[in-house]
């Protein structure tokens, strides 16, 4: 077999495994996407301690990683194995459980919108990262679910809520702390401890909230 020959095969190899990636593994997801909004839930189908904003890592080899919102990237994230294929993303869960089918849809390349019900009303919405290594920058531990409203035109979405943002460094904790709280997340608090999901509260909770702090952290952040 002469030179030109092995030449002309070996670039047709290439085609057609770069072709079989791409259509496995679109390059359109490839990225870290932020998790940002989340179609309004009932009361009974709503999380019992809410979902905070996440980055999800989808790798060009095939590996799905859901990051904190303050962690970065390491071997012990958890991750799936995922496929991207005809539109259709199927992450298959390490420790043998159902593989997860979506179907995303992007009204631009830097937005994603996501399906995660079967009646079609619960839409979760991501934005594109796009900083170098995006899977290690931090992001606002915000929520990310509001409850439907029974009124539709009363109906508010996670971009319609602001938190506080001025600085009270200079005040006395006493004075600090008075306001209306949203829990956002918790680390090492052992399970009995964790307060219940209707704890948006004013100062006088803020006892309790103190003996959190000896087993774990809480994240709070002010509305």
């Amino acid at each position: 077999m002469n030179t030109r020959v092995i030449i002309a095969f070996f670039i047709a190899f290439l085609a057609t495994n770069l072709s079989a990636a791409e259509k496995t593994n679109s390059p359109l997801i490839i990225g870290t996407w932020e998790l940002v909004d989340i179609t309004s839930f009932t009361v009974m189908d709503s999380p019992p301690r809410g979902l905070s904003a996440r980055k999800e890592y989808f790798s060009a080899d095939g590996k799905w990683f859901f990051i904190e919102p303050e962690a970065k990237l390491t071997p012990k994230t958890i991750s799936f194995k995922y496929t991207f294929k005809d539109g259709k993303l199927t992450g298959t869960p390490p420790n043998g459980e159902p593989d997860v089918i979506l179907t995303p849809v992007f009204p631009d390349e830097n937005t994603m919108k996501v399906n995660r019900n079967k009646d079609g009303n619960q839409v979760w919405t991501y934005r594109r990262m796009a900083q170098k290594e995006a899977y290690n920058i931090p992001i606002e531990p915000r929520s990310v679910v509001c409850l439907r409203a029974m009124n539709p035109t009363n109906q508010l979405s996670c971009s319609d809520i602001h938190y506080d943002t001025n600085d009270y460094s200079k005040l006395a904790l006493k004075e600090r702390c008075i306001g209306i709280w949203e829990e956002l997340s918790y680390k090492n608090v052992p399970g009995p401890d964790v307060p219940p999901m209707d704890s948006q509260t004013r100062c006088p909770y803020s006892r309790k909230i103190k003996s959190f702090f000896i087993t774990g952290r809480m994240t709070l952040k002010s509305c």
